[in-house]
């Protein structure tokens, strides 16, 4: 079983015009988001990081049970 987090990445090309509208985001790299994870006590080995095409939105799997 996984759970599965996603998150916008540092490379957004809408992130300037998301800010006009005020619509305001954590924008993380897969390294920070991974490290969000291990803070909240997952272990590395349970921990994966995966994107969709453009890159823009990242995805933080952890595999249950670790």
């Amino acid at each position: 079983m996984f759970i599965i987090i996603g998150n916008f990445s540092v490379i957004n090309p809408s992130r300037a015009y998301m800010s006009i509208f005020q619509w305001n985001l954590f924008h993380r790299s897969p390294q920070k988001l991974a490290a969000l994870a291990m803070v909240a006590g997952v272990p590395e080995s349970a921990i994966s990081i995966s994107r969709e095409a453009t890159g823009v939105n990242l995805f933080l799997h952890i595999k249950k049970p670790f």
